[in-house]
């Protein structure tokens, strides 16, 4: 019993990294160590935590707006702060 959990967890696993990576349109983004040197300037002008401001550093790189509710975001006008509602009603368009 305990084998056939095994073998279903990992085809459900497959299944899902099939399905977010290769079915889909899925980026990882990521930051070279240059761009993460910036996350110190934005933590200390932002009042961001690593998590914020990596996502911002991400945003700026990239050019994308942030999905959020944090209202940490509005502390800069360099990045466009979406809600969530407001995502779904762009991609709905």
């Amino acid at each position: 019993m305990l084998f056939y959990s095994v073998i279903e967890n990992l085809v459900f696993f497959y299944d899902f990294i099939n399905d977010l990576f290769r079915q889909s349109n899925l980026k990882i983004l990521s930051l070279n160590p240059y761009d993460q040197i910036d996350l110190i300037e934005l933590s200390h002008k932002y009042r961001f935590d690593f998590d914020d401001a990596y996502q911002y550093q991400i945003a700026i790189k990239y050019e994308l707006a942030l999905v959020s509710f944090d209202g940490d975001f509005k502390k800069s006008k360099k990045v466009k702060i979406v809600n969530p509602k407001g995502a779904i009603q762009l991609y709905k368009k």
